[in-house]
């Protein structure tokens, strides 16, 4: 009842999976009867209720591990109408140009209910298609980088070609649309994509792997004894910084200098800035001390105790200007 809802024998209650897939056939050719099976009961609905059928039968004889098999499969079947869906709108928002809200909102609806199952066959065409289709981005949408990502994984989803079908040209039933054709096949009506969002997404230039340096050795001179070969040990990696040089030599790294340059700038540095606040303390003290005893030179003997009391402020500010 929860997958087909309520509803007739060819019906079901709208938006549940039979009727969806009901609907989907007959534009993929993958209905039961009528020409280019476009007519009747969705094959997904057929090989859904085996295994239902089958489940249930398993239940009853106690066989709950063939049960699970059968639910498994039965949840196959069901998948094949939300890809047939999310096909058929990046078609309709790529080719057809009909890229309305409410289209874009059924392509991201039948997105989101096929990208967890493609990302666990493969990230990185989930996150392709995803791109490609996801909310505000559907007029940028690429049908068949999207067809080629999902085909792709048909086999790690369990589904093949014949179960997904191809878009059908609704004035003829037996042929297909333009570049709607089931994976594997091609219609001889296809033209090929130019321009817009349909060109097919380049695969991505290899990157060149500089070859090791070829190591041949000069004939030695009369009297002199051939150079031996270096050892794996000491052949060194090649790089593509390597300057060129006709000489092949050996080139020793001192480590050790290197690890003492790093220690001395890293404890030099903060040394050098402790000394640097330490002098312009040690300066700002003899200015204001040079400016106390200039002040007590100028003081007569018959000073009152409030010039005493102002000396002794001024030394206790001095001292805390020092601290």
């Amino acid at each position: 009842a929860t997958y087909r809802g309520m509803g007739g024998a060819a019906g079901g209650t709208m938006g549940q999976l039979y009727h969806l897939a009901n609907q989907y056939c007959a534009k993929f050719g993958t209905c039961q009867d009528g020409p280019g099976g476009t007519q009747g009961m969705a094959k997904a609905n057929e090989k859904a209720y085996i295994h239902f059928n089958s489940g249930k039968q398993d239940l009853l004889d106690g066989k709950c591990d063939l049960a699970e098999v059968a639910l498994d499969q039965a949840a196959v079947a069901m998948l094949i109408p939300l890809v047939q869906g999310l096909l058929y709108h990046a078609y309709e928002l790529d080719l057809f140009k009909e890229q309305r809200e409410v289209v874009q909102g059924e392509a991201a609806a039948f997105l989101h209910s096929v990208l967890p199952l493609v990302h666990s066959c493969s990230q990185g065409n989930a996150v392709m298609i995803y791109n490609q289709i996801k909310v505000g981005n559907g007029k940028m949408a690429s049908f068949e980088a999207i067809k080629s990502s999902i085909e792709g994984q048909y086999e790690c989803l369990g589904i093949t070609c014949e179960d997904i079908g191809g878009i059908r040209d609704l004035s003829d039933p037996t042929t297909y649309q333009n570049r709607g054709f089931p994976c594997g096949a091609f219609n001889p009506g296809d033209t090929p994509s130019v321009g817009g969002g349909g060109d097919v997404i380049p695969d991505p230039a290899p990157i060149p792997v500089p070859a090791a340096p070829i190591l041949v050795p000069t004939a030695p001179s009369p009297g002199q004894q051939p150079t031996p070969w270096p050892t794996q040990d000491e052949v060194p990696t090649s790089t593509p910084t390597d300057p060129p040089s006709s000489v092949y030599q050996l080139i020793e790294y001192d480590d050790a200098t290197e690890d003492g340059v790093t220690y001395a700038l890293a404890i030099g540095l903060p040394l050098l800035s402790v000394l640097a606040v330490a002098f312009v303390v040690f300066r700002t003290y003899m200015k204001k001390k040079d400016s106390g005893k200039e002040f007590d030179s100028g003081e007569t003997d018959g000073a009152s105790p409030d010039d005493e009391t102002q000396d002794d402020l001024k030394v206790e500010n001095l001292q805390g200007e020092m601290l």
